[in-house]
């Protein structure tokens, strides 16, 4: 079944090094913005979920071209499934479609502490980075739906009825009416230890920086308590920030 895990894109590094002017402060503070696009890995077969992240950032700088950027960020994550049953009506030849879709959203509060290189160019405005390190995510919430779809199609191919009902919603754990002992989704775990991997770039803009860059964000243990088999949270995150530099001195 499926998840959604909360995920807060994080970020950046910038500014290792010891020039004055550019990139390369000794501490730096900020915060970032973007899209994350996720899905649930193990059993089944999931499609992704998408969602907006937002985070907090400071930066520590250990050397010239290692910093210590630990995050605080808001990352939504999830996933959908569909099952899609066809009939016949012989009587007027129209085709029957059924797609049955089922989704989970999930919410995180997520803490990184990532690592970051930088090349060392100084007196340069433009500076790449790469990065990686541990991450705990906090839940948040879990939601989950289900909603069934019918289509009619007539012989020629024209659509003659569309409808869509929700069949059941709520929270991850709750059963659906009706069907004692089934779940929505199964009961997912409150924390989510993970690693982060991720590449970025930083240009220099005035007293800070703006910055791009694109992260991998994998859990490593189950979410789900339940017996819909091993799920595990995978999300790519496209972010875009600003930082302010602070001198050490």
């Amino acid at each position: 079944m499926i998840r959604f895990g909360l995920i807060l894109p994080l970020v950046v590094v910038t500014g290792l090094g010891s020039t004055t002017d550019g990139i390369g402060q000794a501490l730096q503070v900020g915060g970032h913005v973007g899209a994350v696009v996720s899905r649930l890995g193990g059993d089944g077969d999931y499609g992704t979920g998408m969602g907006l992240s937002a985070g907090i950032f400071a930066g520590i700088e250990l050397s010239r071209t290692i910093g210590l950027y630990p995050e605080l960020a808001y990352v939504p994550k999830g996933a959908s499934a569909e099952n899609f049953v066809h009939g016949f009506d012989p009587s007027t030849g129209n085709l029957v479609e059924l797609r049955l879709t089922h989704t989970v959203n999930l919410h995180y509060l997520e803490l990184y502490l990532p690592v970051a290189w930088q090349l060392p160019l100084d007196g340069r405005s433009v500076r790449p980075r790469l990065y990686a390190g541990p991450s705990l995510a906090f839940e948040l919430a879990c939601e989950a739906d289900l909603k069934l779809r019918s289509e009619t199609i007539s012989p020629t191919g024209e659509t003659l009825d569309v409808t869509e009902v929700e069949v059941a919603s709520g929270g991850c754990g709750q059963e659906i009416e009706g069907r004692p002992g089934v779940p929505l989704f199964d009961e997912t775990a409150r924390l989510d230890p993970g690693l982060l991997f991720g590449v970025g770039v930083e240009i220099a803009l005035g007293s800070g920086a703006i910055s791009g860059e694109v992260r991998y964000d994998l859990g490593l243990k189950d979410i789900t308590t339940g017996e819909s088999g091993s799920q595990r949270n995978r999300a790519f995150h496209f972010l875009v920030g600003y930082s302010r530099h602070l001198r050490s001195n």
